[in-house]
């Protein structure tokens, strides 16, 4: 049986004993993380078990040198160690709504 998405994506951060985090790109644009940032995208503080592989876009372990030049550039804060496992969501996730109430 072949591994899901979210499956991998346990595994990944399991093996580099790192957490994850999920982003949701509201306004379209780029499903690379490499090219995220605080102005395309959004944080969601929800488990991934409310995702099915069709929602996710792209995931990546991300070095602290990259999160710091994406995700947190500009923001007058970083992160100095541990690598994080960074997940993007469809725009047209349509549960998001429905977590959020």
């Amino acid at each position: 049986m072949k591994n899901t998405k979210i499956q991998e994506i346990k595994e990944l951060a399991k093996q580099n004993n790192v957490e994850y985090e999920i982003y949701w790109l509201p306004y379209g644009g780029t499903s690379n993380v490499q090219h995220l940032h605080t102005d395309n995208c959004k944080h969601l503080d929800i488990s991934i078990d409310h995702f099915n592989d069709d929602d996710i876009l792209d995931y990546e372990l991300v070095s602290p040198k990259d999160y710091n030049n994406t995700l947190l550039a500009n923001c007058g804060y970083y992160i100095e160690e541990n690598t994080i496992l960074v997940i993007i969501v469809d725009t047209n996730f349509d549960k998001l709504e429905e977590i959020n109430n």
